[in-house]
């Protein structure tokens, strides 16, 4: 079964609601197949982990990669904004 989703804008709207999403994968896949298949039992994501592209599902890898690289992405954001706010004055 073939991926029907944007991976990444489900990432990125899970973790803008939750911090155990944005500092943790296990719970953010967790979330992530909640979100895009509400009709898989949480007992049964072990074997969606396992074998996720019979669910149509990202595997938890990509899901891993696509998390920090956001992460290393918001960092960056922040890192500017702080650097050209001297004393609460923009430069």
């Amino acid at each position: 079964m073939k991926q029907t989703h944007n991976l990444e804008r489900i990432l990125v709207a899970l973790m803008c609601k939750s911090r155990e999403d944005r500092n943790h994968t296990a719970f953010l896949y967790a979330d992530y197949i909640k979100e895009v298949r509400p009709d898989i039992e949480a007992s049964d994501y072990r074997k969606v982990a396992y074998s996720p592209d019979a669910y149509g599902l990202a595997d938890l890898v990509e899901v891993d990669t696509i998390r920090k690289n956001l992460q290393a992405t918001a960092m960056m954001i922040l890192s500017d904004e702080q650097l050209t706010t001297i004393g609460g004055a923009t430069r």
